[in-house]
């Protein structure tokens, strides 16, 4: 009889694997692992397994606590009770009494459906109880059901990848970060691995190219981070990188093969030196400010841009310096023409944009402080003279016709007397 159960344990594949709950007072019940019961054969932690015969899953639980008091109540679940493994009038509850040994033994005698799928089958033991005082306990046990004696499962063995990010930087140690899911609803997958590879060999791991990745129950998921170096002399382009992942699910060894682009970027390093500008100016007049900038990075700067805005002076005011190469340095410069209604302090911001060849952008700013002034006033003196020069020259002009005529009257008067003189002369004689 005993060698029967053998076979048919063994013919069967059937075990039952236990996620143990955390010892200590705080958990009023849990499985007592070096106990052996009758019809078990060996202790949990000797690896028991059930006994399926004819369509029948007996499974024993010696349960311990150490506050409980009383019988308890020990009743199995399955966490998808869509899933056809047991029969509908399957006896699922159970009621315990405490026995000499000190133990609460759970046995469940449950009805297999003939046409079952091969699976791990998630299920829980839902155990309830009360303390000396009267205070009602509860507990769950996770369990998963490994049925290896049914029909072939139809389930796709595969996990599911998203949420794939990278911070990758020339020269620097990164990190590659991903979910993982199990989107099996009755298969678990087990000794995971994951491995990773990069073509041009510019993305390293940081310690060993495999990660072990233990155990996905079927619906758990899981975020996982693999550390990486990025060589000094990477490529600042789209990089191609796989995923392979291995793993066990249903007794059948899988390998899954995921790839994608990810992104390598550089670290841009956009400086700035001291802004040279006056700290007041004449309304009327034009300020002109200059700030030095300077590439410290390994990265080209694109479409370097400086914009001004100083509210009451200029909404906004920009002037494109360009590309900086690393290590060069270049001036921005711009002018702005301050109003002459403007009076009094103005604060503003200058700023300035960049982005890299592949479209990440950087940006630094700047206070900026300009005090507007009026106009210095102009002596009486000064506004005389000034408008004395401002005065169109007719009078001199006048004058100097006014002297004209008189001096043409004396020549003429003159030239008369000449005459009169002249001809008394020759009436004399």
């Amino acid at each position: 009889m005993r060698i029967y159960c053998k076979l048919a344990a063994l013919l069967a594949a059937v075990f039952l694997a236990l996620s143990f709950p955390a010892w200590g007072e705080e958990e009023p019940f849990w499985i007592s692992e070096n106990a052996v019961i009758t019809g078990m054969g060996r202790s949990w932690r000797q690896g028991y397994e059930p006994l399926v015969s004819a369509n029948t899953l007996s499974l024993i639980l010696p349960l311990a606590s150490n506050r409980a008091q009383g019988s308890i109540q020990a009743e199995f679940r399955l966490k998808d009770d869509s899933l056809s493994l047991l029969k509908s009038s399957a006896v699922r509850a159970v009621k315990v009494n405490k026995g000499e040994n000190g133990l609460w033994v759970a046995r469940f005698s449950l009805d297999l459906l003939p046409d079952r799928q091969n699976g791990d089958y998630a299920c829980l033991i839902r155990l309830r109880g009360e303390d000396g005082a009267g205070k009602a306990l509860l507990q769950d046990i996770p369990l998963t059901l490994r049925i290896r004696d049914g029909r072939p499962s139809k389930e796709e063995l595969a996990l599911k990848m998203d949420r794939v990010q990278a911070e990758l930087k020339v020269g620097e140690d990164g990190q590659i970060s991903a979910r993982i899911k199990n989107p099996c609803r009755a298969a678990k997958l087990e000794n995971l691995q994951w491995s990773f590879s990069e073509p041009s060999g510019h993305i390293l791991p940081q310690f060993e190219s495999l990660l072990r990745l233990g155990d996905l129950e079927p619906g758990e998921e899981r975020e996982i981070v693999f550390p990486v170096t990025v060589l000094g002399t990477a490529a600042v382009t789209p990089h191609v990188v796989a995923f392979t992942f291995s793993f066990t699910a249903l007794d059948q060894p899988v390998t899954q093969t995921e790839a994608y682009t990810l992104h390598i970027t550089q670290e841009m390093r956009l400086e700035h030196g001291g802004l040279r500008m006056a700290d007041s100016a004449v309304a009327g007049d034009s300020v002109t400010m200059t700030l030095p900038l300077m590439n410290l990075g390994k990265a080209d700067l694109m479409n370097v841009i400086c914009s001004l805005s100083l509210p009451g002076i200029t909404d906004r005011q920009a002037v494109l310096v360009g590309s900086i190469g690393p290590g060069e340095t270049k001036q921005g410069q711009l002018s702005v023409l301050v109003p002459k209604e403007a009076r009094g302090e103005y604060e503003g911001v200058l700023s300035v944009e960049a982005a890299d060849n592949d479209g990440n952008r950087t940006s630094l700013s700047l206070p900026v402080h300009l005090t507007a002034e009026a106009p210095a006033a102009v002596s009486s003196a000064a506004e005389s003279q000034k408008k004395a020069e401002e005065k169109p020259p007719l009078l001199l002009y006048g004058l100097g016709g006014g002297c004209g005529v008189m001096l043409l009257l004396f020549v003429l008067q003159g030239a008369l007397l000449r005459r009169k003189i002249r001809r008394l002369e020759e009436e004399k004689m």
